[in-house]
């Protein structure tokens, strides 16, 4: 008979130490080991009330109904070590205490609840998706053992300021979005920021950590900051990364290799310092702001659709790795001068429509200029120095240059009269006149560019001449300035057309330019 006690007993306690729950104080725990003793919270009932104290430990007899093991010899006693996947889900509460012994908090614990804050027990080492959205909570301290941000964590609540501790590594998708935080500090540890991380808070006070290496898409758009600061480990900015801040300055270091489209429109840019590791400026990358100047690194091939769209641009030089700029890419600027890379393929279309180009030097080797490129610009002066003429949109609304080309002169090179204007559907028509360039001015057009900066005027050239004085005119032909510099200083004239003299020791290059 004691023996088929003894037997019975046993299979009680076996039942209870495998994947048996039971409830205490409205609080339902699964046993998950039985060496040790530990089970974890999965559920909560709403009768239990608003405020819930979890404890650190729960002793429950071989019936499976709490006990006191003093009074009950079969009695055992689990360590509370694990808030299981949406236990608290939903349940109205605005006070929880975690006990010190839990370890793990799973994916959306204590979501959806009206919680203003909390404390995580230092033993904590991970925290799962979404386990603090959608609550109320003003602050919160991540304890140093959690490596990992889950995801959406601590999305929509109130927060106002985050330290990432130096042990966390990665911050995931949507973590911090749809706060109020004004003040983040990203721990020397953290590798990643991914998709929303911060997306939609008031940030603006960020410190970004030693090991960063990728910012991900949206990762900080829509917040108030106004200056950043990116460590040399930074390889990657994603799409929209900055999107919709204060930023007025940006230096992106020469350890980026890849930025996203959108990665700073919409904000506040006067100054920009790009990596020289880049190969593409990507679509939008830069539009909406009020960049003046703006120096493309050599090693770029590709500017992007709408990559500089309304800035204040006034002058560009596009290296000879550049290939393709993309449509809109320099559309409604101040632009006066623009040098184009001698190995630039495609010009798109409205590239650099509404500006303030008075001439412009189309290289050889271009094959396509798009629908409405430099329409809305005061061209005087249009040189082609294609052999073969590249392909345009003539004769509409649409055309590449301007609807009437009356008023602009066409320069091109020697005996290509008939393959630009006079041959079977020659486009390049409808020009003021047209002139062919002699060997010697076809020379100088290869050597000469002269940029209009805010301040100055640039004479570049090459070693195959030499400047040897400079004399500038007004449009009613009277005489400004003369020297010999290479940098002519425009500070003190007045808006208008000036004619620039450059005389040569090969000979002399006349310009027609527009001063702001």
């Amino acid at each position: 008979m004691k023996r088929k006690l003894l037997i019975l007993t046993a299979l009680f306690i076996s039942v209870i130490g495998y994947s048996q729950t039971f409830v205490q104080n409205n609080i339902t725990y699964t046993v998950a080991s039985t060496s040790p003793n530990k089970v974890r919270v999965s559920d909560y009932n709403m009768a239990g009330g608003a405020v819930v104290t979890i404890p650190t430990s729960v002793t429950v007899a071989a019936s499976g109904k709490s006990s006191s093991k003093s009074k009950n010899a079969n009695a055992t006693t689990y360590s509370v070590t694990e808030i299981q996947s949406s236990a608290f889900l939903s349940k109205n509460l605005t006070n929880v205490t975690i006990p010190i012994s839990v370890t793990n908090i799973g994916n959306l614990a204590f979501s959806d609840n009206n919680l203003t804050s909390v404390i995580i027990p230092a033993d904590v080492t991970s925290i799962g998706n979404y386990a603090f959205s959608n609550n109320s909570l003003t602050s919160v301290i991540i304890p140093d053992n959690v490596t990992i941000i889950k995801q959406g964590i601590f999305s929509n609540n109130n927060l106002t300021s985050i330290i990432i501790p130096d042990n966390v590594t990665s911050i995931q998708a949507g973590t911090f979005s749809g706060n109020q935080l004004t003040d983040v500090v990203i721990g020397n540890g953290v590798i990643d920021i991914s998709f929303n991380a911060f997306f939609g808070n008031a940030i603006t006070n960020l410190t970004l950590g030693t090991s960063l290496t990728d910012i991900g898409s949206q990762a900080f758009m829509n917040n108030q900051i106004a200056s950043i600061s990116f460590p040399n480990s930074l390889a990657t900015l994603g799409q929209s990364a900055f999107r919709g801040n204060l930023l007025t300055t940006v230096v992106i270091p020469n350890s980026v290799t890849s930025i996203g489209n959108q990665v700073f429109s919409s904000n506040l840019l006067e100054t920009v310092a790009l990596s020289n590791n880049i190969t593409t400026i990507s679509d939008d990358a830069f539009r909406d702001n009020n960049l003046e100047t703006i120096t493309i690194p050599d090693g770029v091939t590709s500017i992007g659709n709408s990559a500089f769209l309304s800035n204040n641009l006034i002058s560009v030089i596009l290296p000879n790795s550049v290939t393709n700029i993309g449509s809109q890419a320099f559309i409604n600027n101040n632009l006066t001068s623009v040098i184009l890379s001698d190995n630039l393929t495609n010009i798109g279309s409205y590239a650099f429509q509404n500006n303030q180009l008075t001439d412009i030097i189309i290289p050889s080797s271009v094959t396509n200029i798009g629908v409405r490129t430099f329409q809305n610009n005061p061209l005087t002066s249009v040189t082609a120095l294609g052999i073969t003429p590249a392909s345009i949109t003539t004769g509409s609304n649409n055309d590449s240059f301007n609807i009437n080309r009356s008023s602009i002169d066409l320069n091109i090179p020697p005996n290509t009269e008939g393959v630009y204007v006079t041959n079977t559907g020659a486009l390049w028509t409808g020009f003021n006149s047209v002139s062919t360039l002699s060997t010697s001015n076809f020379e100088l057009d290869n050597s000469i560019k002269v940029i209009t900066t805010k301040n100055a005027i640039n004479v570049i050239f090459s070693d195959a001449v030499k400047l040897q004085n400079y004399t500038l005119y007004n449009i009613s032909g009277v005489k400004v300035a003369k020297g010999k510099e290479g940098k002519i200083a425009i500070a003190s004239l007045t808006q208008g057309i000036y004619i620039l003299k450059l005389d040569f020791d090969k000979g002399t290059y006349i310009k027609k330019m527009y001063v702001n």
